[in-house]
């Protein structure tokens, strides 16, 4: 009886030490200042409906062609990144916000929350910009597909998208049970929704997201106008390839 009730319960603080565990699998809440933002940056922040405070950062060049909202991958402090895009797409207007727990935003992160939360931020650029672009990087795809399901934006660019991140955890730990996976981020499960016009990057060589995965996020796109396969390109690097800036750039008008 005795090691009936020992195994009972190592099993038990097993399943909950894997579950904790899932969150720092997907979530790698970061603060990342390397250098101060630029001369036509700054931080703007909002408060969510359950009083969280979210940190965000505008860039703002003269006349700009057009806005970006991006959301940025699992381990990127999306203010600290800021500067980095403005070198990509310096006369276009971007915003972004870092997600719950990272870089000086409260609260914690979570999938439910991350929805509802991009869409707010979503809504906040529309009221004050007008018709603007979303870019999702990494995990931020989903968050990107997810808003462009709600709501109209004017385009959709994905770079490192996958179907969803229980289907990548399947493909890397096939003896895992479905039932014991945390989060989903089911980008498939939204894409289909969306009807603005979408471009996706991938890599054939990511180890992070599988190019499998990605085609399979592919072929339920609606109304794709671009699609581009890299080879010898991490997952990391897809970001700011510059063949992947240059396509953004020449849709962006």
């Amino acid at each position: 009886m005795f090691y009936l009730l020992f195994i009972a319960l190592s099993l038990i603080v097993g399943f909950i030490a894997f579950y904790q565990w899932q969150y720092f699998m997907i979530f790698a809440p970061i603060y990342y200042r390397k250098e101060p933002l630029c001369s036509s940056c700054t931080l703007i922040e909002s408060v969510m409906e359950d009083g969280v405070v979210l940190e965000g950062a505008l860039y703002e060049p003269p006349n700009p062609k057009a806005t970006l909202l991006v959301f940025v991958g699992r381990s990127h402090d999306a203010v600290g990144l800021l500067n980095s895009l403005v070198k990509c797409y310096s006369d276009v207007r971007i915003v972004t916000w870092n997600y719950r727990g990272y870089g000086k935003s409260g609260g914690s992160a979570d999938e439910a929350v991350l929805y509802s939360d991009a869409l707010a931020v979503a809504e906040i650029v529309a009221r004050n910009y007008g018709a603007f672009h979303v870019l999702g990087f990494s995990l931020g795809t989903t968050l990107a597909a997810y808003v462009a399901s709600k709501m109209a934006v004017e385009k959709l660019f994905l770079i490192g998208a996958f179907d969803s991140i229980e289907a990548l955890a399947r493909k890397r730990y096939p003896w895992l049970p479905k039932r014991f996976l945390r989060y989903r981020f089911a980008t498939i499960d939204f894409i289909g929704d969306v009807s603005a016009p979408t471009a996706l990057f991938v890599s054939k060589d990511d180890t992070i997201t599988f190019i499998e995965n990605a085609r399979k996020l592919k072929s339920a796109i609606r109304n794709l106008i671009l699609y581009k396969e890299f080879s010898n390109i991490s997952h990391k690097d897809l970001l700011f390839e510059p063949e992947v800036q240059q396509s953004i750039r020449r849709l962006l008008g």
